[in-house]
């Protein structure tokens, strides 16, 4: 296939409508960001533009979901290398308890 330069690989599900991702940041918040994608199928999507390297994705859905939502990250199964991030305790009822699922983005080959 074609090569594409600079540009960060994320499972499919991490990419919301078009072109956004949920952001699970250090602060233990979550940002929507818009990403520029260069091509996506049912498993994978090339991101070129508005994700470094080594940022957590949210891959799992996320009701209500919105910039600076606080989240937990939590281990979703000891021998399985996702996690689980969820709603912070003191969310409003429709955000509390609803997993998403994160992944670090990777580089391109």
């Amino acid at each position: 296939g074609k090569s594409i330069a600079s540009s960060v690989i994320i499972p499919r599900t991490a990419l919301r409508g078009n072109d956004q991702v949920y952001i699970a940041k250090s602060d233990d918040t979550m940002e929507i960001r818009k990403v520029t994608v260069a091509s996506s199928d049912r498993k994978r999507a090339v991101i070129t533009d508005g994700l470094k390297v080594g940022e957590k994705v949210v891959t799992s859905p996320v009701r209500g979901a919105g910039d600076g939502m606080k989240i937990a990250i939590v281990d979703r199964a000891k021998d399985d290398k996702e996690k689980i991030v969820t709603a912070a305790d003191g969310q409003d009822d429709k955000n509390s308890g609803k997993k998403s699922g994160q992944k670090p983005a990777k580089d391109a080959p």
